[in-house]
């Protein structure tokens, strides 16, 4: 859970004396809205997603003593301060409940000089003094007590080891304090001025320089109380954050206390912890939550009590077995009621609102407002049915909406709003939202739609996000998921997040004519098939793993990453606006052209194995441009990769590094410049909207492919080869028309089982193999995924599939023991993650989509990403192996550079990606080519050291 460092023994002997002066801010915008990811990752052992609600007795006392003349505050000042402390807490599942239905206010005949005096007449003194001055505040052991002689302003104070705590009614100042009472410390780990260096955080954890802070890692390192560079002998305190905005202004240049310079800073301004404005904190850490849960459960169990509370008779779950429908009025439900749809039942909302009731009118002090959630609506099987429509509204829910067997969520025109959850479907639910609006409350669920096998068409709707942090708009696990028509997500985390899985029967991604706004990553895309089409996409946009589909007529506002899609990838007719295109791994597939960049040092950089052999050809240029300024193409590539570019143009349109070269060519007049989305009047405006270019049938796309393939064997079977390079490219540019061809038939089709269909048939082999795969597992088909992996001991992913192998063996175990993989504890869960962590490959890809998919842990590969040199002069290294006799008809033997004998593994693929083969070798020794049919082919070579790679062409006569 956290530092070793810090544990509760040292929590007792640590004074938690704060003495924070709680400036009230009542007309200062509170800007908790950072979406950013911590750069300290957590190594907390408690799994929030898994545990139970943990429900805590507390008794609120205003105390007003004799020179007190103000007057006592409102029940409803209570309401809503117990309604922000629940909010706060709520992602660590902790709730206070109060212990009484009314607040102790009370007058005493005695002086109460602040939280030292409170401590003193509380606990210290003659038993008779310390009996007489508990019965007059009100003090007893069987809760945690929050004392306030003040609404606002006045010191706040907690006690190490006791179950009080001294604060004022002002929610963040009284949720500050209580943190104290439940063993937080302050984020900087010190009170006022400089701390000692020995409590300096540093920006990584791990760093074993790194000083004790507040003890927990995931807040990251608070520089409020070190003094750092330049050293001048006084704290930074805010220094480095803009009050008005909460933003950090610190660069990653300013070094820690360890000498780090690279990684960047991320001072924790929003959390309730620090010491930073008032109007800037509202949010506690996993390690935070986790550190409280243990505090109050191993110190204070006694007052830990039941959280769920049976509906009364008057408020039972409500049944709908038959078609029923609720128009034009409202509906109030009760904490924790629920709506279940079954056997023949369809429920309709027209013009109706689902909420909360406001009072619990049982209660003996019916004035304390108690605002408890009610749980949600369940669609309880295939055959059920749930419609929203005409300005429904579903507000104040726990679950939202839950279809886990089946059946059909439709909603149109209608508004979900401070739902702890939206949407949950499971299992082939006709999912669709149409003009509608999911908007998320501060404090929630950290997956608002999430979608396992089944699908989703979301068309002119809007998720919004303005306060709350580490939320993901949509996540998805098998399922084709459609959305278009000005569909906007705005201030997410994670936006989308769609995981590998399965690749026919209609699955895979395609967006269009939407935008992304103030989002940290906009789209994470670990699925096979995507389609971004004229959107304006301010977030990152990262796609792993094997993956086809087209990248068309974009607004990307930052950072694209793909890598290792192997497959075909067209990436045209996009604005890359102040970010750069990252290429990693296998790209040989992937085309660029007609793209645009601006406002960026670095246009394209990557450290990729292999890459398409040109963009463009010498009769047409690739039409990749920049706008202003000069701008780097760097590329680390085994060979040379070609921009053509216009040859009117200036000569060095761009910057050419590594192995990127630039030639001229005849201009590209295809291009158009303008398909891209911009903002008019909040509205996205798109030039000139652009249909696919492929047929609209069967038939047609049938020809197309036809006559791609036949292309394909004319350019192999020519035994008359001149120009390797233009051949290699006509093959390139001729497989990517072609598998884009059927990834469209995919896409396009409005038929759902497509199991023996004539183009998933023509996907990649090792496409078709992965989805195999994931049939299998979704299937629970688990000893037919082992036997699979055990044939394939021998297989180039060798080791990849190795970790598959080892999961399945695993879920087997936890099957036969009797476990559910879906309800997993906290252990096993950790023990996954060890498995989905030895490779990255496609195949181990299903252990890291179903860890992220059921649990939300996730697991992301390492992308190396060089950064760009700035010699102009700089040269390509030499190959270091040589080849011969290139072309061949038989034999060929590969020598290094220095002429070493050296172990060697190759591998043998066709032009269009495929494997051919690959084999164990050393250097000097002839290689047996003979098997091969004439034609052009890749040769994969690499050291076993790692110390030597290369990837060249090999023509077989």
């Amino acid at each position: 859970m956290t530092k070793k460092k810090f544990n509760l023994t040292t929590f007792f002997t640590f004074i938690l004396f704060v003495g924070i002066q709680c400036q009230v801010k009542s007309q200062a915008e509170h800007k908790c809205l950072s979406v950013h990811s911590p750069t300290n990752s957590s190594r907390v052992i408690c799994d929030l997603n898994s545990e139970q609600d943990l429900c805590v007795k507390i008794k609120f006392h205003f105390i007003k003593d004799i020179s007190n003349t103000s007057a006592f505050p409102s029940d409803q000042v209570y309401t809503d301060l117990l309604k922000d402390l629940n909010n706060y807490f709520y992602r660590g599942k902790i709730r206070l409940v109060l212990e009484q239905d009314c607040i102790d206010k009370r007058s005493v005949n005695f002086e109460l000089a602040g939280p030292r005096d409170l401590d003193n007449k509380l606990f210290y003194g003659s038993d008779a003094d310390i009996a007489y001055y508990r019965s007059q505040l009100g003090y007893d052991e069987t809760a945690f007590h929050i004392y306030s002689e003040y609404i606002a302003g006045g010191d706040g104070m907690a006690l190490p080891g006791k179950n009080i705590t001294y604060a004022s009614l002002n929610s963040w100042h009284c949720c500050h304090e209580v943190g104290h009472m439940f063993a937080l410390l302050h984020t900087h780990g010190w009170n006022q001025g400089v701390s000692p260096e020995s409590y300096w955080e540093c920006k990584n954890p791990q760093d074993p320089n790194d000083g004790s802070g507040d003890g927990i890692d995931d807040t990251g390192a608070d520089p409020y109380s070190q003094d750092l560079s330049p050293k001048d002998g006084l704290p930074e305190y805010w220094n480095w954050m803009n009050e008005t905005t909460c933003q950090q202004t610190i660069p990653a240049s300013v070094p820690d206390k360890c000498g780090n310079t690279t990684l960047p800073w991320n001072i924790p301004v929003d959390n309730i912890m620090s010491y930073y404005p008032e109007h800037c904190k509202c949010f506690f850490t996993t390690g935070q939550f986790c550190k409280m849960r243990e505090w109050i459960t191993l110190r204070f169990p006694q007052y830990i009590t039941q959280c769920n509370v049976t509906p009364s008779s008057e408020c039972a779950d409500i049944l709908i077995t038959s078609n029923v429908k609720w128009s034009n009025g409202t509906k109030k439900l009760c904490p924790n009621q629920k709506i279940i749809i079954r056997n023949n039942g369809i429920l309709t909302l027209d013009n109706f609102i689902l909420t909360r009731v406001n009072t619990n009118t049982t209660s003996p002090c019916s004035q304390v407002v108690k605002l408890g959630e009610w749980d949600g609506i369940y669609v309880e099987a295939n055959k059920n049915s749930l419609i929203i429509k005409n300005n429904s509204i579903i507000e104040y829910s726990k679950n939202g909406i839950q279809a886990l067997n089946g059946g059909r969520v439709s909603l149109e025109n209608a508004i979900m709003r401070n739902n702890r959850m939206a949407i949950h479907c499971e299992n082939d639910v006709r999912f669709a939202l149409t003009n509608s609006e999911i908007n998320v409350p501060k404090y929630c669920n950290t997956v608002q739609l999430r979608l396992m096998n089944t699908g989703a068409k979301i068309d002119n709707s809007k998720f919004i996000n303005n306060t709350g942090k580490e939320v993901t708009a949509l996540k998805s696990l098998n399922g084709r998921i459609d959305i278009s028509s000005n569909t906007t997500f705005t201030g997410f985390q994670t936006a989308i997040e769609k995981e590998s899985g399965l690749i026919g029967n209609g699955n895979g991604m395609s967006i269009e004519g939407s935008r992304f706004e103030n989002c940290q990553t906009a789209i994470r895309n670990l699925g096979p098939s995507l389609f971004l089409t004229q959107n304006l996409i301010d977030g990152e946009v990262l796609s792993t793993g094997i993956c086809s589909g087209e990248l068309f007529g974009n607004n990307f506002r930052k950072k694209v990453a793909i890598q290792d899609p192997q497959s075909a990838l067209k990436i045209e007719e996009n604005y890359f606006y102040n970010n750069s295109l990252l290429l990693n791994g296998s790209n040989i597939l992937t085309d660029l052209t007609c793209n645009q960049w601006a406002n960026t040092k670095v246009a394209l950089e990557g450290i990729c194995t292999d890459l398409k052999i040109e963009w463009g050809t010498k009769n047409q240029s690739s039409g990749n441009i920049y706008l202003n300024n000069s701008m780097t193409m760097n590329i680390n590539s085994s060979e040379n990769v070609i921009n053509w570019h216009f040859q009117q143009e200036p000569k060095s349109i761009f910057t050419y590094l590594g192995k990127n070269i630039g030639n001229n060519a005849v201009e590209n007049r295809s291009c158009k410049y303008n398909l891209f989305p911009t903002y008019v009047n909040d509205k996205i405006t798109i030039a000139e909207s652009v249909s696919a270019t492929w047929g609209d049938n069967d038939k047609s796309l049938e020809e197309q492919w036809s006559e791609e393939n036949t292309k394909i064997q004319e350019v192999r079977s020519n035994d008359h080869i001149q120009n390797l390079q233009s051949i290699t490219s006509q093959i390139q540019d001729a497989t990517i028309r072609k598998d884009l061809i059927v990834q469209n038939a995919i896409k396009n089709s409005t038929d759902y089982d497509l199991e023996d269909h004539s183009w998933q048939q023509r996907l990649p082999s090792k496409m078709q193999e992965l989805n195999q795969i994931s049939e299998w597992f979704v299937q629970k088909q688990y000893a037919q995924i082992q036997q699979w992996c055990q044939a394939n001991k021998n297989h180039e992913s060798a080791k990849d599939i190795e970790s598959l192998h080892r999961f399945i063996v695993w879920i087997r175990k936890a099957i036969s023991q009797g476990k559910n993989i879906y309800d997993f504890s906290t252990i096993d869960k950790q023990e996954i993650k060890k498995l989905a962590e030895i490779t990255h490959g496609d195949y181990s890809s299903l252990i890291r989509a179903f860890l992220n998919a059921y649990y939300d842990i996730r697991v992301d590969p390492k992308i190396e990403v060089r950064t760009a040199h700035t010699n102009e002069g700089d040269e390509a290294v030499s190959e270091p192996f040589t080849i011969s006799p290139n072309p061949t008809s038989d034999f060929i033997k590969i020598n290094l550079f220095d002429s070493k004998k050296t172990e060697i593994r190759i591998e043998v693929l066709s032009m269009d990606g495929k494997s051919i083969f690959y084999q164990n070798s050393t250097t000097d020794e002839y290689l047996n080519f003979k098997n091969l049919s004439p034609g052009l082919y890749i040769l994969k070579i690499e050291s076993v050291d790692k110390k030597h790679n290369q990837c060249s062409k090999v023509l077989v006569k």
